[in-house]
């Protein structure tokens, strides 16, 4: 899978990295752009892969880390059918009837 990196006030695709584990991003950012400016940046916001977490507090120290909205709402919309389907469950009789 790719990484990507967009600019957050106007949406414009940075780049795209070939792969997403934590030593292609450091090394990308290292590599491309001056400590100066990495410790510039605000805030980051990411999906929930754990491993990003490290890399961005590393890579940007300053940053505010932001869980992005798509991904919170889908794991607020799973949790919330996985509870309503234990719930419908409990309240199965024997026969199958609710």
């Amino acid at each position: 899978m790719a990484f990507e990196y967009v600019n957050g006030e106007n949406g414009d695709i940075l780049d795209i990295l070939d792969r997403r584990d934590s030593h292609t991003i450091k090394n990308h950012f290292i590599a491309n752009y001056q400590r100066r400016d990495l410790k510039k940046v605000e805030t980051v916001t990411i999906d929930m892969n754990a491993g990003y977490v490290n890399v961005i507090q590393e890579v940007f120290p300053q940053a505010k880390i932001i869980i992005d909205r798509f991904h919170l709402v889908q794991l607020i919309s799973r949790a919330m059918n996985m509870t309503r389907v234990r719930v419908m469950n409990s309240l199965r009789t024997s026969n199958g009837k609710i």
